[in-house]
């Protein structure tokens, strides 16, 4: 009689095991599906949204485990603007660097590719 408690809430847990795989399987397939549904219907705006989203985080991070690499024996800045901050931010002046690297290297203007007004607005 015990055995078969244990063999009966055995496959009881089994079979809830396979049901939530197969509600998760179907949940994000159909999350995909949408997805795809949405890119399609958004054309290149859709695909300008994904490759920021998706792409452009990883090629970043990329470039500063490259920059951090590197070493300066000797600093001298002469721009009284920015002065010695301009010369060591790491942070947004960094990724506007690389924002402008990467449209150098690969003619990918990411300000253009999502619609930006080079004056700083919204078209």
């Amino acid at each position: 009689m015990e055995a078969q408690a244990k063999a009966r809430a055995a496959q009881i847990l089994a079979d809830g095991e396979e049901e939530s795989i197969r509600i998760i399987e179907e949940t994000r397939n159909g999350i995909l599906s949408r997805k795809v549904a949405m890119l399609a219907k958004s054309g290149s705006a859709g695909n300008a949204v994904l490759f920021m989203q998706q792409q452009l985080p990883k090629l970043f991070d990329s470039y500063k485990t490259y920059a951090e690499g590197m070493a300066v024996d000797s600093l001298v800045v002469m721009d009284e603007e920015t002065g010695f901050n301009g010369a060591v931010n790491r942070g947004p002046a960094a990724f506007v660097d690389f924002l402008k690297q990467f449209d150098s290297a690969f003619g990918i203007n990411i300000q253009r590719l999502l619609g930006a007004d080079v004056e700083g607005g919204r078209s």
